[in-house]
């Protein structure tokens, strides 16, 4: 306030026309506050809060900014009364009860339906597009499905689970919790103040399952509304290497007798060549691993150049074996005995030895030249993860995508956690 009360001293009073004005602070109401201005001869002469508040409302317009703020960048009421009082801005910040009553009332309700909203049109936007590629769908469609936690590892309370179309659109979410914090700090039956406070107390639970089994339990959800929701059958599943999701959606007949497929998302496919290269390493007799040999810089080179072979192919099962084997041939290339023919001809190539037949000068030296029972040991796990049945891969998402979006605004209770996917909504549109 030092500052205001600086400028004032080179006003006058506009009743008294003296100086001598000042201004003080009265009332706080989370980040807002009452100025007074005061003449040291009239007295008071004006008051004005600091923010306006908002229309039809009586919540101020930074505190409902503030609250927005946080929630966009994950964290909750702790964090923002942190901030500002590290900014010397409010001690307090605001009450947790002013937070929750503003998320609850300013938020929930016009998100809830933005979401309803949201989630019908893309499933418009789905059957639409799947009756441009055949006239006669019905409402059999590949969707991908992961599940996030707002904490690593099993100790998690609250869980999202969400289902996504091939496009990027997200279908439908849901969120779990197996806690809430108002049944837990409340009044307890048996108090005074309980039944009073039970009448109009909303839990956030609504699942006993662990962490771990967040993520089948919320595929089961939303696999039986599919129908109802949208008048889509889910029979298509893209999803991680976990298959207990699958299995429990197999056993609960979701669909009845329509079967639901699994197929592999390229995320988890690309990590095999990592973990069968290193199991190779382990179980061989033979002295795989060290310089000239295999290297962690190297399988993880090799992981890479599996996913981009993948990705680079993925709606042709055919080109995408010959990437993948080209990966294998390239990397296992000697300077004795070169082997790029399956490397992609031309000076604008990813492999330096065709670059330089187009472009007809020297063979550059080979980086590796690994020895010859090295790449005997790798041949047969790329012929495995060459096979066939890549063609499961074509046109599949990342389920990722949706932990990265989702893990924005997961903060740390589920009345806050409800509000998540408003993240997706904005990142999807």
């Amino acid at each position: 306030m030092n500052i205001f009360n600086i400028v004032l001293n080179f006003t006058v009073c506009k009743q008294c026309l003296k100086g001598g004005v000042t201004v003080r602070e009265s009332t706080k109401l989370g980040l807002a506050t009452r100025l007074e201005v005061v003449c040291s001869s009239c007295g008071t002469i004006d008051k004005l809060w600091t923010s306006p508040r908002k229309q039809d409302s009586q919540a101020f317009d930074i505190n409902v900014r503030a609250i927005a703020a946080m929630k966009q960048i994950g964290k909750g009421q702790t964090a923002l009364n942190d901030f500002w009082a590290a900014m010397n801005v409010s001690y307090r910040g605001l009450h947790h009860k002013t937070f929750q009553k503003h998320l609850k009332e300013t938020f929930r309700k016009p998100e809830a339906t933005a979401l309803d909203k949201f989630y019908a049109e893309s499933a418009t936007v789905v059957i639409t597009t799947y009756k441009k590629m055949d006239p006669t769908f019905s409402k059999d469609v590949t969707v991908v499905y992961d599940c996030t936690w707002h904490k690593r590892g099993h100790t998690s309370h609250i869980g999202v689970g969400a289902v996504i179309f091939y496009t990027g659109l997200i279908l439908d979410a849901v969120v779990l919790s197996n806690h809430c914090l108002g049944c837990q700090t409340g009044p307890k039956p048996g108090d005074a103040a309980y039944e009073s406070w039970h009448e109009h107390h909303v839990c956030q639970k609504n699942t006993d399952a662990k962490s771990g089994g967040m993520e089948v339990e919320a595929a089961l959800t939303l696999f039986k509304r599919s129908i109802s929701k949208h008048g889509l059958r889910y029979t298509t599943l893209v999803s991680d290497g976990d298959s207990r999701t699958f299995s429990a959606l197999t056993e609960e007949n979701v669909y009845g007798l329509v079967p639901i497929v699994k197929e592999e998302c390229l995320n988890h496919v690309q990590k095999r060549v990592g973990s069968a290269l290193r199991n190779v390493v382990q179980r061989s007799d033979k002295p795989l691993s060290g310089k000239g040999k295999f290297t962690k810089a190297l399988i993880d080179k090799l992981t890479d150049y599996y996913g981009w072979a993948l990705r680079n192919n993925s709606s042709d099962v055919k080109a995408m074996q010959r990437a993948v084997m080209a990966t294998y041939r390239h990397i296992t290339s000697t300077d004795e005995d070169p082997s790029h023919d399956l490397c992609p001809v031309g000076a604008e190539s990813w492999c330096r030895h065709r670059v330089a037949e187009a472009k007809g000068e020297p063979q550059p030296r080979h980086k590796h030249n690994l020895p010859d029972y090295v790449a005997e040991a790798m041949l047969p796990i790329y012929q495995r993860l060459s096979h066939e049945s890549l063609s499961a891969l074509l046109g599949s998402e990342d389920p990722e995508c949706v932990r990265v979006i989702a893990l924005r605004s997961v903060v740390a209770d589920a009345k806050r956690a409800a509000l998540v996917l408003d993240c997706c909504r904005n990142s999807s549109a």
